[in-house]
């Protein structure tokens, strides 16, 4: 979500400048941005809701299926999924659309109108990050392999080193 926030905050910098020029306020601004986020999200996760009922209904089918056929008879009915559940699920979706078009807004609000209109900015904006986003990339690495090279009997540890690995690979993204 971040990313496609980003992205379109990026290739429409042009038209939010042109937009503060005519007198749109920074927080009009973000408003529209943090909206189009809200709608999307909501969309999103009205669609990932109904997909994971359907997807949990069939699951669940799935492996009755194997259990019957493997080990003994069972008989599911039907699969009972709390509307508080599907509620929460929609509401999470929607807040972490939010918080996720919450930077790129920020950042599209406080961008004075006549740096809007150069590209120049966002590329310097890069190049003073890359530093430090190859250090943070080469510390988590570091700190996943040695996790993974360790030799115990616990997933945490394992999950930890795996998850460190992937975030320091993802810190690498934006700037490629």
């Amino acid at each position: 979500i971040y990313n496609t926030v980003s992205f379109s905050v990026v290739q429409r910098r042009p038209l939010f400048g042109i937009l503060r020029c005519l007198g749109v306020t920074g927080g009009q601004l973000f408003g529209l941005i943090v909206g189009e986020a809200a709608v999307l999200g909501l969309i999103g996760s009205l669609l990932g809701v109904g997909l994971g009922v359907l997807l949990g209904q069939g699951m669940v089918r799935l492996v009755t299926q194997t259990i019957n056929d493997l080990y003994f008879v069972v008989n599911v009915q039907n699969v009972a999924i709390p509307p508080a559940a599907l509620v929460r699920g929609l509401l999470i979706g929607v807040a972490a659309a939010l918080l996720a078009a919450a930077v790129p807004a920020r950042e599209a609000m406080k961008t004075a109108p006549q740096s809007t209109l150069r590209r120049s900015t966002i590329e310097s904006n890069a190049q003073r990050l890359l530093p430090w986003l190859v250090v943070a990339w080469l510390a988590l690495s570091a700190i996943g392999t040695l996790l993974l090279w360790l030799r115990t009997n616990s997933l945490v540890i394992a999950f930890a080193g795996l998850f460190a690995v992937l975030f320091g690979f993802a810190l690498l993204t934006p700037p490629i």
